[in-house]
């Protein structure tokens, strides 16, 4: 089992934990709740320990959990933020910058703009309101796509390509000013109107009939009024993302891009998870960038080399976690280690409708998912007629 000590009660004590047949010393998870005794107990023990042994450190207050951060290293941490200026995030981001690959999760209120905040500092952004099994499946899910991440296959993979594709700057500078109070829509497309190549390009997606509102869209301004902050967000990575670069590629670019943006409509619709639908969007569009990368030699594992080397990609590039997971097992939904139906799924789903591939059969009848199949073919047959 883990075992649960209280900062406020002392120093934690340093517990031997075993599980069977492993003999590690146990991994160490420190929570900053309001109330830890909500969330540690048996059914947070079951689903850390499924992959060895932990010790959960609960903290009651912020300087508490300073306190342990600044002794002993953990290998996970948890913090509650119950508002946008929270010493919980100030934690989290001073974490970030000390230790970038230690798992942090990020516990909001049930608020879209919550979570945009929330992923500025942690790996994960959860609902205060989440399960015990739920919060200990996460933590063991960014552990493990670390792994996947941290691999030597994976660096030998990446340093076969020349030149990485760059970051999306305009994207990241639009989503750094989306977290910061006071900042207007207007300001937002001022920054994509800078370049005006780039700018083109958003207004003549904007004008697909994917996005269209029906009347053509003639500058910026007028289509982030009528479109709003998220949808050219979205636009602007749909547009950095797939630029053309000198060099051979494992998929036309263009081809990519289109069955992307078809992905990025399905994937919120097939989750029927509001809370999520942004990051799913964003997951499903960046689904196959690994393509944009020149050919690499298959392995023998479940997942192809393109999709792990986009997911590496995308987290030097500082996307979200959530959407380097989704992309890293977008052909292997259960790899990931989900057990209910989410992002992981969705993107494995609407990529794969999208690019007319099979789906995860197993995966999807473990889920009860067969009978929504034909509804999710005729969605993406009448979406596909628009495009």
């Amino acid at each position: 089992m883990a075992s649960a000590t209280s900062a406020e009660s002392g120093p934690p004590r340093s517990t031997a934990v075993s599980a069977p047949e492993v003999s590690a010393a146990p991994r160490r998870l420190l929570l900053r709740l309001d109330d830890p005794a909500r969330l540690v107990g048996p059914a947070l023990d079951a689903a850390l320990t499924a992959q060895g042994p932990w010790q959960v450190v609960a903290a009651t207050s912020a300087d508490a959990a300073r306190r342990l951060l600044d002794g002993t290293p953990f290998d996970a941490v948890v913090m509650e933020s119950r508002d946008a200026c929270c010493a919980s995030t100030d934690l989290l981001a001073g974490l970030r910058d000390r230790s970038p690959r230690t798992p942090r999760i990020l516990l909001v209120a049930a608020d879209p703009d919550a979570v945009i905040r929330g992923l500025a500092v942690a790996h994960r952004v959860l609902p205060c309101g989440v399960l015990p099994g739920v919060l200990g499946e996460t933590v063991l899910r960014v552990v493990r796509l670390n792994t996947l991440l941290d691999s030597a296959r994976l660096a030998d993979l990446l340093g076969r390509v020349e030149h990485l594709p760059p970051a999306p700057r305009i994207y990241l500078r639009i989503t750094e000013a989306m977290c910061r109070d006071g900042v207007g829509a207007l300001e937002l497309a001022d920054l994509v109107a800078a370049d005006p190549a780039l700018a083109a390009e958003v207004l003549r997606l904007a004008n697909t009939a994917f996005f269209s509102t029906g009347r053509p869209l003639a500058d910026l301004h007028q289509a982030v009024q009528r479109l709003g902050t998220r949808t050219l967000r979205h636009l602007v990575l749909a547009c950095e993302a797939f630029a053309t670069r000198p060099g051979p590629t494992a998929g036309d670019p263009s081809t990519v891009q289109r069955r992307a943006l078809l992905a990025s409509i399905l994937a919120p619709l097939v989750l029927d998870q509001w809370a999520e639908a942004e990051l799913a969007r964003t997951a499903a569009l960046l689904a196959d960038i690994g393509l944009l990368l020149p050919p690499l030699p298959r392995g023998d594992g479940p997942r192809p080399p393109h999709a792990e080397a986009g997911a590496a990609l995308l987290a030097r590039w500082g996307l979200p976690d959530a959407v380097v997971e989704a992309i890293a097992f977008r052909y292997d939904p259960a790899g990931a280690g989900e057990s209910r139906f989410g992002l992981v799924g969705a993107v494995h789903v609407a990529a794969a409708l999208a690019n007319g591939e099979p789906f995860d059969e197993a995966y999807l009848s473990a889920h009860g998912l067969q009978s929504r199949l034909d509804a999710w073919r005729k969605l993406a047959s009448e979406l596909a007629a628009m495009s």
